[in-house]
């Protein structure tokens, strides 16, 4: 976010960057930092929750550390619905967990995206899952971990998406016996700054178990279901 101010700046020299931080929870671990390195002339901040409390919350932190001058807006809404009356430099949307599972992370960036500046940044910048096969056996050690087999990307969830699309991919002239199926998560934050493989709990691989067993030349769809339960639907066809 830091890096990400100091490009919006040079793009909009006269402007004061305004950031909107959805998903922003009880403390805005991701703003109140900010305030330190930058004045209140140089960002403000809207901040968003779907909770009540943790808005409440954040906005009795903010004011205790005297940062209050830091914030346009505290305000308790949905952000896969919110109808901001302004657009904004930087639209931050941190509601994820690996594989895009259980949280609205793609309903929200699909939605705010609209609210982004022409020339403005969304973070993060590119959320992409891969579907791999792996012994589980040797997965998860760091001393034998094997080297997965790759099928292909899923999904790469950036501000121009407007819906991820079912894709298919095949299981590969291989001895699957001792494979599962995984989906890994790798998400381009800002620029050259990244998250890869276990270096988060969002980049922890997830362990498919909807398809069942699979053999050399099935075909899997993967498609993304967004609602109450987002997550990947997996199945042979």
């Amino acid at each position: 976010m830091r890096n990400a101010i100091i490009e919006v700046r040079k793009r909009f020299p006269h402007d004061r960057v305004e950031i909107l931080y959805a998903g922003c929870g009880p403390f805005a671990t991701i703003a109140l930092p900010l305030c330190h390195e930058f004045s209140a002339d140089d960002i403000s901040f809207t901040l968003v929750d779907l909770h009540e409390a943790s808005i409440v919350s954040a906005k009795r932190v903010f004011e205790a550390l005297g940062l209050g001058k830091f914030i346009r807006d505290y305000l308790t809404s949905d952000a896969t619905t919110l109808e901001p009356l302004k657009k904004y430099h930087i639209i931050l949307a941190e509601m994820m967990l690996r594989a895009l599972e259980k949280e609205p992370q793609v309903a929200a960036t699909t939605h705010l995206s609209k609210f982004l500046k022409k020339g403005g940044v969304f973070l993060p910048e590119k959320i992409t899952v891969t579907a791999c096969l792996a012994d589980l056996d040797v997965e998860f050690d760091p001393v034998t971990q094997s080297e997965r087999i790759i099928l292909g990307d899923i999904c790469a969830l950036t501000k121009d998406t407007d819906e991820i699309k079912p894709v298919t991919l095949e299981i590969p002239d291989i001895q699957t016996e001792n494979l599962n199926l995984l989906l890994a998560t790798s998400v381009q934050i800002f620029d050259s700054i990244s998250l890869g493989n276990c270096e988060s709990g969002i980049t922890q691989p997830f362990v498919v178990s909807d398809v069942g067993r699979f053999i050399p030349g099935d075909i899997i769809e993967f498609a993304y279901r967004v609602g109450p339960d987002p997550r990947f639907v997996c199945r042979v066809v």
